[in-house]
């Protein structure tokens, strides 16, 4: 049976637009630029519809033409032309030829297609590029080097080097940051004799001497898209040697969603650009890859009532959190007022205190991620402003710590994301200086980023980088977030009703237990207050400013016994189990319910046992469905965690949720319940939670 039409398929994989932003099809293209002496074909090297889109190309001109085209490529040197010619002509075969020519890495996926189409018919192959023993020569050694060279060194490169444009070296400078050494700074010299200028007045040159070699030929020259956008770089340089000659431009640019694709005519930067979508790429660092949609899900709070479009808050949390927590703490903030998105990050983790949490990027995939994230967050803001009544102009998008970072990726590289961006004390950022700028405006009216000290001075010189790009972005010293964020969507700051709100806490400082504390603080806003936290360590003295009706976010045996005196004699008040459970205890995960094992810390008072038995007594569970339980054990008695689970095992029951009856438990904590645990790991599937203190917000806000 024969396999699917190839052409039909490109064509659904493709879209082409012209310089003037009118869109047609691929024909349509190659009928206009047939007639050029010169097509220069812009590609990124691996992406495996590029290289079908480059065949096409290639096929096109052969049929226009008459068969009269040559292929150029800058993936061969000048010194490889004999095995070119050797292998095109069948006088070698192919082991022969790729032994000799030493092509790219990604050959067999990337160029083997339009090498083979070549030597079925004994077309003429050019191998373009500068020879790369030679760049390295004369890149290091400069004018000196270039003018030692040998004759047979010689005859491999131009005769002369012609000077690109200044524009050109700006928007190299702009592309690499200077961590590319294709770039020679800004000393006219050194740019002159640079690998990036020999590249390109090599491949210039080996254009011209092929129209020379084969008159009437077409040269078709396949290249990186950076060294003919904007007709400038190798094919400049063609220009400057043939200026009569009649060239065209072709640029093939990947993109994730073919269909959502915008085509902005005053960015175009070649005759003619190809939109081609991404699904797959050839060999790199050792791997091939594939391309698969990737789920962004995120939590939605919309107000009940509307009345006209709201605000829309876009947020993204820090690494290591649920965006869960993120929206319980915004639909606090903001109630009725705006709506709003939180994300959860891409990457799940099991994180060191054993919760669910989050990253949104890897160091080695900084760039992809970042990138497919900013793409993500202009469809997200479409679909919600599709289906809710939301204010365009009051559209924000913020996020914190690594989530921060994400956020100002997105607006200095991405497409319009939101009109205001404000990224609070971003972390893990250094990989965004590794980026090159990009040359189209920013995606935002206005961006603050929230730092201090060395990290403002980072950030500083970063939006420095992007001030050709006139992008309104400033760096700022880290304030409330959540005054800042409300005024940004257009809402007045929360009032608080005389002093903060003191709260004990007993949490391992981690990010979770400061999201809870968040929380909790949104909830004192809400209601009017406005809140501080003191965290007490399990061998430090209660501080001497507590202020009167200081109150202690705990549950029952949280706190040993000799500080719970001393904080019940100084009249701060304690959160009480029943409390606790009527703000909801969790449910185990899972589609059939499951029990949720609380346990007791060590050292608690009979009375403490009484009251979490007294609480498992009233069946909380049961507001979940039938098949939800609660049972207790004891970090320090019985039954323990593992008495516990082993029952479980005896009742056939397999889907547990163990949580200590803390606020928040520290990864040490946790680490020692899951060695607890380590028996029934291949018997229960467990779910850990390191603590209730996200639950307690309703209780601090009354």
């Amino acid at each position: 049976m024969p396999g699917p039409d190839v052409d039909s398929v490109l064509a659904r994989s493709i879209r082409v637009f012209a310089a003037d932003g009118r869109e047609l099809d691929l024909e349509c293209a190659l009928d206009a630029v047939a007639g050029s002496d010169v097509v220069f074909c812009g590609e990124t090297h691996l992406d495996d519809v590029t290289h079908a889109t480059e065949l096409a190309v290639y096929d096109g001109l052969l049929r226009r033409r008459g068969g009269k085209v040559v292929l150029a490529m800058e993936m061969f040197s000048t010194d490889e032309q004999e095995a070119l010619d050797d292998y095109t002509a069948g006088r070698i075969d192919e082991a022969t030829f790729v032994q000799r020519s030493q092509p790219w890495g990604n050959y067999a996926t990337g160029y083997r297609a339009l090498i083979e189409r070549a030597r079925r018919e004994h077309l003429p192959v050019v191998g373009s590029n500068a020879p790369q023993m030679l760049v390295r020569k004369v890149g290091m050694g400069g004018a000196e080097a270039w003018r030692a060279l040998s004759d047979s060194e010689r005859a491999l490169m131009p005769p002369e080097l012609l000077p690109n444009s200044a524009a050109y070296w700006t928007r190299v400078e702009h592309a690499t940051r200077g961590h590319v050494g294709g770039s020679g700074g800004s000393d006219p010299e050194r740019l002159l004799y640079s690998g990036q200028s020999l590249w390109d007045n090599t491949m210039g040159w080996s254009c011209a001497r092929a129209l020379d070699r084969f008159p009437g030929h077409l040269v078709l020259h396949v290249n990186g898209g950076f060294h003919t956008a904007y007709g400038d770089g190798t094919a400049s340089q063609l220009k400057r040697r043939k200026p009569g000659a009649a060239m065209a431009t072709l640029q093939i640019a990947p993109v994730a969603d073919l269909a959502a694709a915008t085509f902005d005519a005053a960015e175009a930067d070649a005759d003619y650009t190809v939109l081609a979508l991404r699904r797959a790429a050839g060999l790199d660092e050792g791997f091939h890859t594939v391309i698969a949609a990737r789920d962004l899900r995120y939590r939605l709070h919309v107000p009940d009532s509307v009345s006209g479009p709201l605000p829309l808050l876009i947020w993204l949390p820090a690494a290591g959190l649920r965006a869960e927590d993120g929206l319980a703490t915004w639909r606090t903030l903001v109630g009725g007022q705006a709506i709003v998105a939180v994300l959860e990050a891409p990457y799940a983790q099991i994180e060191a205190d054993l919760g669910r949490g989050g990253r949104w990027y890897w160091p080695d995939t900084f760039d992809a991620d970042t990138s497919a994230l900013s793409a993500a967050l202009v469809t997200l803001r479409r679909y919600v402003a599709r289906y809710h009544a939301v204010d365009p102009a009051r559209v924000v998008l913020a996020g914190e710590g690594e989530g921060a970072t994400a956020v100002a990726a997105a607006a200095l590289w991405g497409d319009e994301v939101a009109p205001t961006v404000l990224a609070f004390t971003p972390r893990s950022y250094r990989k965004l200086g590794e980026r090159g700028l990009p040359d189209a405006e920013a995606g935002f009216a206005s961006m603050r980023v929230f730092a201090a000290g060395d990290a403002a001075d980072w950030w500083r010189g970063e939006l420095a980088q992007h001030a050709f790009r006139k992008v309104n972005a400033e760096v700022v010293e880290p304030a409330d977030s959540v005054a800042l964020t409300r005024a940004a969507l257009g809402l007045p700051a929360p009032t608080a009703a005389g002093a903060a709100a003191t709260f004990l806490v007993r949490d391992g400082g981690s990010p979770r237990a400061q999201a809870w504390r968040d929380l909790a603080r949104a909830a004192c806003l809400a209601d009017g207050r406005d809140a501080r936290f003191v965290t007490v360590a399990s061998d430090a003295a209660l501080p001497d400013d507590l202020a009167e009706g200081a109150r202690a976010l705990a549950f029952a045996g949280e706190w040993p016994a000799a500080l719970e005196q001393a904080a019940t004699a100084r009249g701060v008040a304690f959160v009480t189990p029943a409390v606790a459970v009527a703000a909801g205890l969790p449910p185990a995960p899972g589609p059939f319910g499951g029990t949720t094992v609380l346990v007791v810390p060590a050292g608690a008072s009979a009375e403490a046992r009484e009251a979490w038995q007294a609480a498992v007594a009233r069946n909380p569970m049961q507001r979940y469905g039938r098949f939800f339980r609660l049972e207790l054990a004891y970090a320090d008695g019985s039954p323990s965690l593992g008495d516990a689970l082993a029952n479980m095992v005896a009742a056939h029951r397999s889907n547990a949720l163990v949580v200590p009856a803390v606020f928040c438990a520290d990864a040490a904590t946790m680490l020692g319940l899951q060695q607890q645990a380590a028996a029934y790991a291949d018997k229960v599937d467990l779910a850990w939670l390191p603590g209730l203190g996200g639950r307690l917000a309703p209780v601090v806000g009354r």
